[in-house]
């Protein structure tokens, strides 16, 4: 966009601001709960042998609105040289929705790296496309081995620092 000088004679060149402004009730952006992990948890996979969940299904239960975001990172400030593009929303990403919940699954591409703790956020967006505050959580990732005993029992050995638990803050 160019704008003419203030000392341009001709007034076809004069830069010109419109605002259009309507009446209406602005909305507060909904609500919504994630559901795949309790804040400060482990996120492990269900299975007979422990393993952290390196790309787990993500969910959300309760939406009051039309969208969800989730974003991810290693930092709880949200913004960490090794975060990947961990950000998922019902406009861009394929999400099974039924009624007011919905999951998805975190690509393989995209896995969450072992011994971590993950710092993860959620909101929603409602009918005339207000946001709603961020509701916030984190998780742990950790990184340690089970073998299978293939008689029903498994064995873990866990030392001092067998949880590698890596702090990017």
């Amino acid at each position: 966009m160019a704008c003419a000088k203030s000392n341009n004679a001709t007034a076809s060149y004069q830069p010109e601001l419109i605002i259009s402004h309507s009446l209406g009730v602005h909305g507060d952006g909904g609500s919504v709960e994630q559901n795949f992990v309790n804040s400060g948890s482990p996120l492990m996979k269900d299975d007979f042998i422990m393993a952290a969940d390196t790309n787990p299904t993500i969910g959300f239960d309760n939406l009051v609105g039309s969208n969800v975001e989730f974003q991810f990172s290693l930092s709880s400030e949200f913004r960490n040289a090794s975060d990947l593009s961990w950000v998922y929303s019902t406009q861009n990403n394929q999400f099974s929705i039924t009624g007011s919940s919905g999951s998805y699954n975190i690509p393989i591409s995209e896995s969450f790296p072992l011994g971590s703790i993950i710092h993860y956020r959620v909101r929603s967006m409602d009918n005339n496309s207000s946001i709603s505050d961020w509701s916030e959580g984190h998780m742990l990732l950790p990184d340690y081995n089970t073998v299978n005993n293939n008689d029903g029992t498994a064995t873990i050995n866990l030392g001092q620092n067998d949880f590698n638990l890596l702090n990017y803050d």
